[in-house]
């Protein structure tokens, strides 16, 4: 199994604790970019983690697409029941 040294201080590692709980993908980069700041690319990581977050906020607030801005297949979907 491929361990980068930027996890190894964690008692699990981020695509463990994200798989075993059953995260979507932008939680899941949330979550590896807030873990491994420190340790690997400083305020770069935080910037991508904060981009993913806003994809997130976006996503449950409006049902919005994440690049296009349109609506979502989310948003779609609760309109036509």
């Amino acid at each position: 199994m491929i361990s980068p040294q930027h996890y190894e201080q964690f008692k699990i590692e981020p695509v463990e604790f994200i798989t075993q709980n059953n995260l979507s993908y932008l939680q899941g980069n949330i979550i590896k970019y807030i873990l491994r700041y420190k340790q690997k690319n400083g305020i770069e990581d935080l910037e991508k983690a904060k981009t993913y977050l806003q994809y997130l906020i976006n996503y449950e607030k409006e049902g919005l697409c994440l690049k296009t801005g349109k609506n979502s297949y989310k948003k779609n979907k609760a309109t036509k029941s």
